[in-house]
């Protein structure tokens, strides 16, 4: 059946498709996509932890051996040091949730590690949007 343009009128069921019945017709596999967020995110939070831990670290470090000699850009750069190792520490918690799929730290410190990541990631936001 055709209307006055010669497109198709014709009406298609979608019931196999909403069902889960009929065939696969997604865009891509889930399960490729899964099996590589597993292996991708963790390798990520990783090497995002180390290079934080320690970078992070050492501008602590180095600006508490000279606190002597420090001034208002110091203090702010202290801070968001502070702020990046508070974040920093959450991520070996979401690299193993990300590759298990599922919380076993238990209730306390899920609300811990989501605190701190909310924290420090919102406290990077507000002393790096600022110049010193």
């Amino acid at each position: 059946m055709s209307d006055y343009y010669g497109n198709s009128t014709d009406l298609y069921d979608y019931e196999d498709y909403y069902d889960g019945t009929g065939e696969d017709f997604t865009p891509c596999n889930h399960a490729d996509l899964r099996n590589f967020i597993k292996v991708f995110l963790p390798t990520l939070y990783s090497f995002v932890f180390v290079l934080g831990f320690l970078g992070n670290g050492l501008v602590v470090c180095v600006l508490v051996k000279h606190l002597n000699q420090s001034n208002l850009t110091d203090i702010c750069l202290f801070n968001l040091a502070l702020s990046d190792l508070l974040f920093v520490l959450t991520l070996p918690f979401y690299s193993h949730y990300a590759r298990v799929g599922q919380w076993t730290f238990g209730d306390f410190m899920c609300r811990l590690a989501s605190g701190s990541h909310s924290t420090g990631s919102q406290q990077h936001l507000v002393h790096g949007g600022h110049d010193p």
